[in-house]
């Protein structure tokens, strides 16, 4: 995935880790402020489930 701006990506351990610490709930909302390419939304989707509602948002219109 080529990256623009200076943007970064986390390592898939790292990103593992700040999910599992910020203990999501399957009802909950969630925001995620930078969201980039939306990769980090869709796990959180995954964990909040259907009852859960996630919202991002993404400053470059490249990468939204």
């Amino acid at each position: 995935m080529p990256l623009i701006k200076g943007q970064t990506i986390s390592q898939p351990s790292t990103i593992a880790a700040m999910l599992e610490n910020l203990q999501v709930r399957k009802d909950q909302k969630v925001l995620e402020i930078g969201s980039g390419c939306g990769y980090v939304l869709a796990l959180l989707s995954k964990i909040a489930g259907s009852k859960g509602k996630v919202f991002g948002i993404e400053l470059l219109p490249e990468l939204a």
